[in-house]
């Protein structure tokens, strides 16, 4: 028994040891000259392969060594080099900018999504502008490791801080001033392992700087293509001629569109679009030849109608009456008629039977609807009664004469929900569309797929919204009975997505399992934080802020969402906001579609600045008073090593009185933080 306790604590020890010596920081941004900063993040190098679900990083605010944020970290390193790799992850919130401020880089094995066995081990606690002790957290009671170099409030976006050097571990690296960022790549001047990097083979072309979803007529836009491995890593000696030809879509393709790579990368500039239709494009050079993903020109630009959704096989016993299909109007309004409106399903493309030839109004099963689902306002319409659809909104499209059977409980508040029910005599009450219970027999090339044609093309301006949407049955669905669902993404395609569950919450833009929450990090940096419950399709959250008493709100920062999530959820921006006065802040949360909301506004009491804390020292009674600080949530006073050598959480009833006796002369710092404000002030204690 001891010998085998002994064993495994030897195992997790030279884990341990493994992780603090492999993995490290490699590459950091955290200031320059934007307003917010912008492309903030840290990059993690290793060993190919190591599970990166297992690690997070912890930042920390030298200003008392407390923790300000956390970052839960993804995915597997790559082979870059000689059996290593780096990869760069973008900040969901501001990095705080120094003097000093640091991040800890941490194995935890309780992280969701890790594999790899092991004790929580705090392998780097790295600072910038200076060293402090760390105070809670992971990294709770170590001094931090200046890295020695810093990036001043002039550092381009494009830059960053980077170790360069030749090895396998973090010591055998240094650690550079600002220089060209290479997110994802190895640094400059940079090899890992022993001797040149082995030949990289390119096999793909990974493409960068396509417009998303729409792109108006006639403007110009950048594509770049980068001759790649399948890992992901850049061959930077691949320099031959690229040629850009269309895959998908009208031509011409208006630019040059033959150029020639240098370090791996081949840049076509003010490329344009003169048609009205759906494209993708094609890159091609020696051995590789890749196409990359769609996108739409319009004159307006607009957002295309498009199908978001579809319950597959039925819930209940009616196949055909309750399958339902959902659809978002984008930026057009859509009157209901089958001249507007043309969806067409089959084994084939483009598929042939039409299923909206006729559209009725249903008013006895949407108040049904109504009151299954109790919410106030009423949550469905007649979409006939109310034609045309507005921009903008969810619509779903069923047979005429469905049965109750669905709880949409769930979308309370998330109306008004338009439906149109079809009696078009092909869409039938036997079941329409193939899903597991009842699939093909398997062929020699799988399950066939089955495909969806949105068409709204009719709709003025709406030349190219016309998409199509595939699935396989027996192999995308879940298969695990009636319920059955897909998702799809703006634009059609293969699903990304699918449920099973005959309450249909899938489908739910993001719900907030908390509202936005905010208070002061410090005397000038105002923390925002909320939750989700459930996010489909979601993009990222816009954090907007307004001056109180002053009109409109503008964006001061973003944060990515999870994308499709059924979890909570958690995140959080900081920012250093103009003092003075009480600030609103909200949240806009923007939806892959283009489709956004508004969260609840809070507000933030101006932060009084650090030199309103008065500190009055008596010698004598080795006391000192802190005037006007009745009501104070916490106090803490450090020493000019970040230690904290007095601390109260306990709220204040009268001003705070510090006892000094037992410190030794010297200068100290102290903060006292309430629900509106954080204060802080320099002393000096003389016996």
């Amino acid at each position: 028994m001891g010998k085998k306790f002994l064993m495994m604590a030897t195992g997790l020890l030279c884990a341990a040891l493994m992780h603090g010596q492999s993995v490290f920081i490699n590459e950091l941004h955290y200031d320059d000259s934007n307003s917010p900063d912008t492309l903030e993040g840290v990059e993690i190098a290793g060993p190919a392969g190591t599970d990166l679900d297992c690690y997070k990083i912890v930042f920390y605010n030298g200003a008392g060594g407390t923790v300000y944020s956390t970052m839960n970290l993804s995915g597997t390193i790559p082979d870059q080099c000689n059996g290593m790799g780096a990869v760069w992850f973008l900040s969901p919130s501001l990095i705080q900018n120094g003097a000093p401020d640091g991040l800890a880089l941490v194995f935890d094995p309780a992280l969701p999504g890790c594999s790899t066995p092991g004790v929580l081990n705090v392998i780097q606690f790295l600072s910038y502008e200076g060293a402090f002790t760390a105070v809670g957290g992971d990294a709770n009671g170590m001094l931090s490791t200046d890295i020695g170099v810093f990036e001043p409030n002039a550092t381009l976006p494009t830059n960053s801080l980077q170790l360069s050097g030749a090895g396998s571990v973090y010591t055998d690296f240094s650690w550079q001033s600002p220089a060209p960022a290479t997110r994802g790549t190895l640094n400059n001047g940079q090899t890992f392992g022993v001797g040149p990097c082995a030949a990289i083979i390119p096999t793909q072309f990974i493409y960068s700087g396509l417009p998303a979803g729409c792109l108006a007529t006639g403007s110009p836009f950048t594509l770049t293509l980068c001759a790649a491995n399948g890992s992901g890593t850049v061959d930077a000696s691949f320099n031959g001629p690229v040629t850009l030809s269309l895959n998908n879509g009208t031509p011409p393709i208006n630019g040059t569109t033959t150029v020639n790579a240098v370090n791996g990368c081949a840049t076509f500039s003010n490329l344009s679009l003169s048609a009205i239709d759906t494209f993708s494009f094609t890159g091609t050079g020696g051995l590789i030849s890749t196409n990359s993903s769609t996108i739409y020109t319009s004159p307006a630009c607009t957002t295309c109608p498009n199908m978001e959704g579809a319950f597959i096989d039925a819930c209940g016993s009616s196949e055909g009456n309750n399958e339902i299909l959902i659809f978002n109007t984008g930026n057009f309004f859509i009157p209901t008629n089958s001249a507007s409106i043309s969806l067409n399903y089959g084994a084939s493309f483009p598929p042939s039977t039409n299923y909206t030839g006729s559209m009725i109004t249903n008013q006895i099963y949407v108040d049904s609807l109504n009151n299954r689902a109790g919410c106030s306002p009423a949550l469905f319409l007649d979409a006939v009664a109310n034609s045309p659809i507005p921009p903008n909104s969810t619509f779903m499209m069923m047979r005429f004469d469905p049965t109750n059977v669905y709880d949409f409980t769930a979308w309370c508040g998330q109306g008004p929900i338009y439906m149109l029910f079809i009696t078009d005599p092909d869409w039938n009450s036997t079941g329409n569309f193939k899903n597991c219970l009842d699939c093909d027999s398997l062929t020699a090339n799988g399950y066939l797929p089955r495909y969806f044609q949105a068409d709204f093309s009719t709709l003025t301006n709406g030349a190219a919204c016309d998409f199509s949407y595939q699935y396989v049955p027996c192999s995308d669905l879940t298969c695990l009975g009636n319920g059955d669902g897909l998702s799809w993404n703006y634009g059609g395609g293969s699903p990304s997505l699918s449920w099973n569950e005959c309450t249909p919450n899938s489908l739910l833009p993001v719900s907030y399992a908390s509202e936005l929450h905010g208070n002061w990090a410090d005397e000038n940096t105002a923390r925002l934080s909320w939750a989700t419950g459930n996010e489909n399709k979601s993009s990222h959250f816009v954090v907007e802020r307004a001056i109180a008493n002053r009109e409109g709100f503008k964006q001061v920062g973003q944060v990515s969402a999870a994308g499709h999530s059924d979890n909570v959820q958690e995140y959080a921006f900081s920012e250093h906001p103009p003092l003075g006065r009480d600030l609103l802040y909200r949240l806009k949360s923007v939806d892959l579609d283009g489709k956004s909301s508004h969260s609840n506004v809070i507000r933030l009491h101006s932060a009084a600045p650090s030199h309103t804390l008065q500190v009055i020292v008596d010698p004598f009674t080795e006391t000192a008073t802190l005037p006007n600080t009745s009501g104070v949530d916490q106090v803490l006073v450090f020493d000019t090593q970040g230690r904290v050598v007095f601390a109260s959480r306990a709220k204040s009833p009268e001003d705070v009185r510090i006892s000094l006796s037992g410190l030794v002369a010297g200068v100290y710092f102290v903060r006292v933080q309430d629900a509106q404000s954080v204060r802080s002030a320099k002393f000096l204690f003389q016996r």
